[in-house]
């Protein structure tokens, strides 16, 4: 249940980041819409690790 928790707040605080990248890159063009996709996944990645790191010192 603790791991639920983290997850959720994790996600909560990328809320704002995620969303200041989509108006960063709101151009609807194909080079641009990469480029999103790009920074969305290194968001996702570092707090994949954050959520990784938690979950085993638990």
């Amino acid at each position: 249940m603790a791991k639920q928790v983290k997850s959720s707040q994790a996600m909560q605080q990328l809320q704002p980041k995620i969303k200041a990248l989509q108006e960063k890159y709101s151009s609807k063009d194909q080079n641009t819409q990469k480029k999103l996709q790009e920074e969305q996944m290194k968001l996702f990645r570092s707090i994949a690790s954050i959520l990784w790191r938690a979950a085993y010192r638990s």
